[in-house]
């Protein structure tokens, strides 16, 4: 008696975040700094990949309930399933997976209304900067700039890590003002206009998620993302509140990645 094939699974390399909008799928590679969008049979064969299991079957990989899942697409074979799988491996869009607990989450908008950069709206300032603030942020966002150049995202971003690994053995978050996170994240406009270059906004929420961290103030760092138009938008949240940036940014954007540094 034959034994029972084992399954398999494939998921998400580490480096690759993913995002549904609507039928598209939205995928963030930090290794290579590049967005991908997926729609149509593609994307509906990503998700399916993502969610089935399956066994090997004389080099191929079949569904492992051995049903036709039409749903995907009327013309559903093994032959465009196995052609598929091959191809978002070889390009490192999924990989094996020792078990069934994957790294496979999507992430999706509550209120999917598409946003343009023109159409963010942000709290007006009505705080002054100190000269130290000014400072401290002009330091961080040229750490994160120097970063981004010889390390790339995903070498900005395991440094943020490394950061948040040493201050978890401090003791527990800061719980600052408002006035003081409107501040430091009001620096970070002022200082904007004497950069000798143009910071974006994934620049500016990791200047100010770096200054909050070495502050030991807690805080949740977001890359929202949509497909129709494509539009993508990095922010920093504090207690449950958008730092000086557009409220509805949580609900019409599909958070893609996300730093946090919470501690009670």
């Amino acid at each position: 008696m034959k034994g029972k094939k084992p399954l398999i699974y494939f998921e998400l390399p580490a480096d690759v975040f993913i995002a549904k909008w609507y039928d598209q799928l939205i995928m963030l590679n930090i290794q290579e700094n590049s967005f991908w969008i997926l729609q149509g049979e593609s994307a509906k064969y990503l998700n399916y990949i993502l969610a089935q299991a399956f066994t090997k079957e004389n080099g191929h990989y079949c569904p492992a309930d051995n049903g036709e899942p039409t749903f995907i697409c009327d013309t559903f074979t093994i032959a465009t399933l196995n052609q598929y799988i091959n191809y978002f491996s070889e390009n490192m869009t999924v990989c094996l997976a020792y078990n069934f607990f994957r790294k496979n989450n999507i992430a999706y908008a509550a209120n999917p209304i598409g946003l343009t950069p023109n159409s963010i709206k942000k709290s007006l300032p009505n705080s002054r900067i100190s000269p130290i603030i000014f400072i401290e942020i002009f330091v961080a966002i040229s750490l994160v700039n120097i970063l981004l150049k010889f390390r790339g995202l995903k070498g900005l971003i395991a440094f943020i890590n490394r950061r948040i690994s040493v201050q978890e053995c401090l003791k527990s978050c800061g719980a600052p003002s408002n006035n003081m996170i409107e501040a430091l994240s009001l620096a970070i406009e002022s200082t904007n206009i004497f950069f000798f270059k143009k910071n974006l906004c994934l620049q500016n929420a990791f200047a100010l998620a770096l200054v909050l961290l070495r502050r030991n103030y807690s805080f949740v760092l977001k890359v929202g993302v949509q497909a129709i138009p494509f539009f993508s938008h990095a922010w920093v949240e504090h207690n449950g509140k958008i730092v000086r940036d557009d409220v509805e940014l949580s609900k019409r954007l599909a958070p893609i990645f996300q730093i946090s540094f919470t501690k009670t």
